[in-house]
């Protein structure tokens, strides 16, 4: 095994994840983000890396509906929808209450709110601005002199990323590091990074430990890849053979933006 491939094991747990971009034409009619649907794609292959369309469909079905005009309808005839979306908060100071609008399926901020134990449990997501999450609606009639609205009784927020600080990026930049001693100093210095390992790694580490266990901790998955003819010898290898530099590129900006880096935290590792 090569030096590289003996500290890939030293530093990281075996994981694999398997993604076929073929399996996107399951998502034909519905404006996904591609973060979103690689999630969704990678969280429904079986131990032989193949997708499980029928419940990805179900699971569309009924979080991701093909028909978002139907949602009002739906929570009007007493059903408690969970939906996987895109929503908008914001902050109604006169009325002193969070609200919230689904602007794909025509819930407007005027017609919904959110508890304020629901906020209160999660005061750094739900906030002003845009948001990916997983929300539970359900429609409270009008009482008395109050009209009916949408209450979302429930969040989670969709974050398949972790933030991660200076610090973690510091510590996968020094374990892909080559370093040589300089006679004249008398110190080790850095002569080389493995970018192509240390990006990987960030994707590893920025996953959130649920999602780690279902994807980069798959055993099976992995073993259905090294039965495909890859040689893998730990996750960043799957890594690398299954995501395009391309969209390497995009995910490590997306951890740099979520992180709270404005400039590439490459470039900030390397200072």
């Amino acid at each position: 095994m090569s030096e590289i491939g003996d500290k890939i094991r030293q530093v990281f747990r075996e994981s694999a994840v398997y993604k076929n971009p073929a399996n996107n034409e399951v998502f034909v009619g519905r404006n996904l983000p591609s973060f979103v649907k690689d999630y969704l794609i990678a969280t429904h292959i079986d131990q032989n890396g193949k997708l499980r369309r029928d419940a990805l469909v179900k699971f569309l079905d009924e979080h991701i509906p093909l028909n978002p005009n139907a949602i009002r309808s739906r929570l009007m005839q007493g059903d408690v929808i969970t939906l996987l979306t895109r929503f908008e908060i914001s902050t109604n100071i006169a009325k002193n209450k969070t609200q919230f609008q689904i602007p794909e399926m025509g819930i407007k901020m005027a017609d919904t709110e959110i508890p304020q134990h629901v906020v209160d449990q999660n005061p750094d997501d739900l906030i002003d601005g845009e948001k990916w999450g997983i929300i539970k609606l359900v429609y409270i009639p009008p009482q008395d002199k109050e009209k009916g609205y949408i209450e979302m009784s429930k969040y989670k927020p969709f974050r398949p990323l972790e933030r991660l600080d200076l610090n973690s990026f510091r510590e996968c930049r020094k374990k892909f590091t080559k370093y040589v001693r300089n006679k004249q100093l008398g110190i080790k210095m850095p002569e080389d990074t493995d970018r192509i390992k240390y990006q990987s790694a960030i994707i590893h580490k920025a996953t959130i430990a649920e999602d780690r266990e279902k994807l980069w901790d798959n055993k099976k998955v992995w073993q259905a890849l090294e039965s495909k003819g890859f040689q893998i010898m730990s996750g960043l290898d799957v890594i690398e053979y299954t995501l395009k530099a391309g969209e390497k590129d995009r995910i490590i900006d997306a951890i740099d933006t979520l992180s709270g880096y404005e400039s590439n935290i490459e470039e900030v590792a390397k200072n």
